[in-house]
């Protein structure tokens, strides 16, 4: 998507939202008078929850005029080459102006980003976003498949140049993470390339690590276990729906890469997943790693902080 566009250690960025729902960057989105939207797509993020109220004045800079809609009518058009547009704006801004509630709202989501993190095994969301953010470098890539993962890496994973972080969003197919990772690696084999899996999608595609043995791609994928459809149980939690269906059996994902003639590995108690990330990475090969998650904190995030998020600034 658009992350690292700007670079989230630059002073204008806001890093992200990663839900569709009231998030932390909504504090600043409140206090906005005017929202200028570059390559918008109302379907990746509605705009019913920025501008519910209807208060937004909004310019619109892209390709094409936009979809209408209740809750995004821009007054303003910008329709031509986006990157042509926005450099003849910027000449027509004389100065740069200081503005307290976007300098607060990203003073509040990087205390957010830099809190402690709970150590627990099997590690909690938080800390695997750290420990692929120590390993990579600002210009290496992760490609996220579509499990609740995606929504834990959009919004703490900081990011420093465009198109390094992949993800399909929209649409959000299960087992795409897989198969992006691989041709980023093959467009950019300079680069690490990291595809974050879950245990549902990973099983979705699993197949590709024929393709990627084949074509020796020394991509490393991170499988993320919790034994069921991690995204779809949060969901259903909080929607107050039984617990139905959605917990299932696994091969053992290191064993099965080693079937396929890739290496496997497994991140085990007192392991450190950063030490097993750049071990993996060393190898210059295929490689499957295995880790359990522990998703107890989706609810209370997503569901109760989320809900009950209240701006103080």
């Amino acid at each position: 998507m658009g992350k690292g566009v700007v670079p989230d250690d630059s002073p204008y960025s806001l890093f992200a939202t990663g839900i569709h729902a009231r998030d932390y960057v909504n504090c600043g989105i409140d206090g906005a008078d005017l929202i200028i939207t570059v390559g918008y797509d109302i379907v990746e993020y509605p705009p019913y929850l920025w501008n519910g109220q209807l208060d937004k004045k909004i310019v619109n800079i892209d390709f094409v005029e936009s979809v209408p809609d209740r809750y995004f009518n821009p007054e303003v058009e910008v329709i031509g080459d986006i990157s042509s547009s926005i450099r003849q704006l910027a000449v027509r801004i004389q100065e740069k102006r200081r503005f307290p509630v976007f300098e607060n709202t990203r003073t509040f989501i990087e205390e957010k980003i830099n809190s402690s993190i709970r150590k627990s095994y099997p590690p909690i969301p938080q800390e695997v976003v750290r420990s692929v953010r120590e390993v990579l470098g600002r210009e290496d890539i992760i490609s996220l498949d579509n499990g609740i993962y995606k929504l834990w890496f959009s919004r703490f994973y900081k990011t420093y140049a465009p198109n390094t972080v992949l993800l399909d969003n929209a649409l959000a197919t299960m087992g795409a993470g897989f198969s992006s990772g691989l041709v980023a690696k093959i467009l950019h084999p300079e680069r690490r390339v990291l595809a974050v899996c879950g245990d549902g999608g990973f099983m979705m595609n699993c197949q590709e690590l024929e393709t990627a043995v084949r074509y020796h791609i020394p991509l490393v994928v991170l499988v993320l276990n919790d034994n069921a459809f991690g995204f779809i149980k949060w969901k259903q939690k909080k929607m107050h729906f039984k617990d139905f269906a959605l917990d299932y059996g696994n091969p053992d994902f290191a064993l099965l890469a080693e079937s396929f003639g890739a290496t496997g590995m497994k991140v085990k108690e007192n392991d450190n997943l950063t030490e097993v990330l750049k071990k993996a990475f060393s190898l210059n090969k295929l490689v499957v790693i295995e880790c359990p998650i522990d998703y107890s904190v989706n609810y209370e995030t997503f569901s109760i902080e989320l809900g009950n998020l209240v701006c103080k600034f």
